[in-house]
């Protein structure tokens, strides 16, 4: 599996962190409502460590990205995080996987 950050979004994410692809706020203080199959957003946190609930890992060119594995059934082998419009948009293979990405950093608060 390979994910390919554009190079209009490097420059925003946080150095020296690792990165998750969070499906349902595991990665967060918050607890929102989740749809019928447990995702309420998908969003790139950057976190000091790794949860040991996100025990797969993306190939990228930012390093590995790490998710938990029953969410493997939504992605697609290769991957792209870019802007378009000023939203970010998760498109795979398949064609658009999840639009308004958010990127996070929870580097402080998991540390």
């Amino acid at each position: 599996m390979q994910l390919t950050i554009s190079d209009e979004l490097l420059p925003t994410l946080p150095q020296n962190a690792h990165f998750v692809l969070d499906f349902d706020h595991s990665c967060s203080r918050e607890n929102p409502a989740c749809d019928c199959c447990g995702i309420s957003q998908y969003r790139l946190v950057a976190v000091s460590n790794v949860p040991e609930a996100f025990d797969l890992e993306i190939s990228s060119n930012i390093g590995p990205i790490y998710f938990q594995s029953w969410a493997k059934f939504y992605l697609d082998q290769k991957m792209t995080l870019r802007k378009e419009n000023a939203i970010l948009n998760l498109v795979g293979e398949s064609g658009v996987i999840a639009s308004n990405i958010l990127i996070d950093d929870e580097t402080q608060a998991f540390a």
